[in-house]
């Protein structure tokens, strides 16, 4: 009898425990969805009457959503007055992507003709020096407050640097900002290391980072989220396997059943908060995927019918999110089982100070990946970023996919189970003979009680100090244009001189007249050359602040 009672235990506890069942159980509280649709201008569209479904099926739903909107949108006369006619407006907000139009209102050299228009260093603010990153923000706010008559709370881009951010927080109250999820290389932008799928409060040094003890800026919501193990490579076919609706359908023929799938492992009971980023983006080929985005809503609808969800906008969830979370995001995990062969499961563990990545597959458990969140710079926090590929890549402790090295935790595994207690999380794994428990807290991880990896918590003194004040001198200094020495040859004539903003030139020409006051179109002027004093400025940047990663890996199996 006791052998009876005794196998019944044994098999509840693998069917319940194991990563062939999630167990999730929702509760309405913690679990939200915030619907966004980015907004791209006409170039994309020529006929409003196209992104026009998108928001006019929002308006016919009357749920909580948030629309990004371009500065090519806020002057457009079409679209301004049906946004100001919908009987159910949603929150807007801005898409920080630069067009020539906000360029040439800004005083800003546009870099059109050097790559394509999507280029990284063409569409992003990290393509323009920080001044006028400045300007331009400046000029869209100035702009939208304008239409709308208020300050917008909610931004996004699918990268915004950290002078952008830094600047849009301190000046105007910027409560939440939307980036792209981790992606290796997709539409030649690069992003990774960010925690997984889930918000954060961004550091305002470094986007891609929580703040933990740093200065903390506005809460961090990801677009197209990634699943858990397939959204694990370092390809447009892996990345693709998004909650993005065009994402899974185009180039995996996936349908709304996947969706719900995704929706299971960011929703995880064991979380104190989730949340996911569901839209569509109105401009391009978003429209072709409005019955898919239609069904994705109704699934949203459904769960928030039953309890199990709450509906937000980027502006309502920052705010529930500080709240909840004060300085320092809360831990969690985001759980994926791959749903085919039932033979792979993987956790993502994010904490303010690290990520981590562990992965059971075959009964082998590992890390597969490890990125501590230690003081990380980019170079756009100095400089215009000018390379026409976004790479934004975060140090690794482990990377089995970019740097082809992983920790071995245990063989032969039988089942697993995780359990909460605070912010620490207990793995326990059941091998045929054995049985171990893997520990992970902000502090490092440990296996059966031995420290296996630890996190050094050493930088120079020097690094926060400077780049505190860097930012403040970006952030707070006048930045309107400003004369300075400029040089350049055209059609034959060498010029050089003193530029006087926005379209004069006082100085030399090779040619006569070879002194005077010399007029050219803005554009033009500001394509001139300076002396590049913040090349010294990087390099001190990149070889003295930025380090190897922080962590050390004490004990291998």
């Amino acid at each position: 009898m006791r052998r009876i009672l005794l196998f019944f235990f044994i098999l509840l506890t693998v069917v319940f425990s194991s990563p062939i069942y999630s167990g999730n159980i929702f509760a309405a509280s913690q679990n939200f969805a915030t619907i966004v649709i980015p907004f791209r201008g006409r170039e994309y569209w020529q006929d409003f009457a196209k992104p026009r479904q998108i928001l006019d099926y929002l308006n016919k739903e009357k749920l909580p959503s948030t629309v990004l909107l371009t500065y090519a949108n806020l002057n457009d006369t079409e679209v301004v007055n049906y946004l100001h006619g919908l009987k159910n407006r949603p929150e807007m907000g801005l898409f920080l992507e630069v067009d020539q139009q906000l360029a040439n209102d800004s005083l800003v050299s546009y870099h059109f003709g050097d790559f394509d228009k999507a280029a990284a260093n063409q569409i992003l603010f990290s393509g323009y020096q920080p001044d006028e990153r400045i300007r331009m923000a400046d000029r869209l706010v100035t702009r939208f407050k304008s239409v709308f008559g208020e300050l917008p709370s909610s931004a996004g881009a699918w990268y915004v640097d950290a002078v952008t951010v830094n600047y849009l927080q301190n000046k105007y109250s910027l409560a939440a900002i939307l980036g792209v999820a981790d992606q290796y290389v997709t539409d030649t932008y690069g992003l990774w290391g960010k925690p997984w799928g889930i918000p954060y409060i961004s550091s305002l040094h470094n986007p891609l980072i929580p703040a933990g003890t740093d200065k903390a800026g506005p809460v961090a919501i990801q677009w197209a989220a990634r699943d858990p193990i397939k959204g694990y490579g370092l390809t447009v076919g892996d990345s693709t396997y998004s909650f993005q609706a065009n994402d899974y359908i185009n180039h995996h023929n996936l349908s709304i059943s996947y969706f719900r799938i995704l929706l299971d492992s960011y929703f995880d009971k064991l979380n104190p908060i989730n949340q996911v980023t569901v839209g569509l983006e109105a401009g391009q080929e978003g429209w072709e995927f409005l019955d898919e985005f239609v069904r994705q809503i109704a699934e949203l609808r459904l769960r928030r019918d039953k309890g199990e969800i709450r509906l937000s906008t980027m502006r309502q969830f920052a705010g529930i999110f500080k709240g909840l979370s004060r300085e320092n995001q809360p831990a969690s995990v985001v759980y994926g089982l791959d749903r085919e062969g039932k033979k792979t499961a993987g956790w993502w563990f994010n904490f303010s100070a690290y990520r981590a990545y562990l992965e059971l597959s075959e009964g082998v458990l590992k890390i597969r990946d490890l990125k501590v969140y230690q003081p990380f710079f980019f170079n756009d926090l100095l400089t215009a970023d000018r390379e026409p590929r976004l790479e934004r890549y975060l140090p690794s402790c482990l990377d089995d996919l970019s740097d082809n090295n992983s920790l071995l935790i245990a063989e032969d595994i039988i089942f697993t189970s995780v359990k909460r207690q605070g912010d620490i999380f207990n793995l326990d794994y059941q091998q045929k003979e054995n049985s171990g428990r893997l520990t992970l807290d902000r502090f490092g991880i440990r296996n059966n009680g031995r420290l296996i990896v630890k996190f050094e918590d050493k930088q120079p003194f020097w690094t926060g100090y400077f780049n505190r004040l860097l930012l403040d001198y970006y952030t707070w200094k006048k930045s309107s244009v400003r004369p300075l020495l400029v040089y350049s040859k055209i059609e034959g004539s060498h010029f050089a001189g003193l530029y006087l903003p926005p379209e004069k030139l006082l100085g030399f020409k090779s040619s006569a007249p070879f002194f005077g006051l010399f007029s050219f179109p803005y554009q033009t002027l500001a394509k001139f050359k300076s002396f590049p004093l913040s090349k010294i400025g990087v390099f001190f940047h990149q070889d003295l602040l930025n380090g190897a990663s922080k962590c050390k890996i004490i004990r291998r199996i």
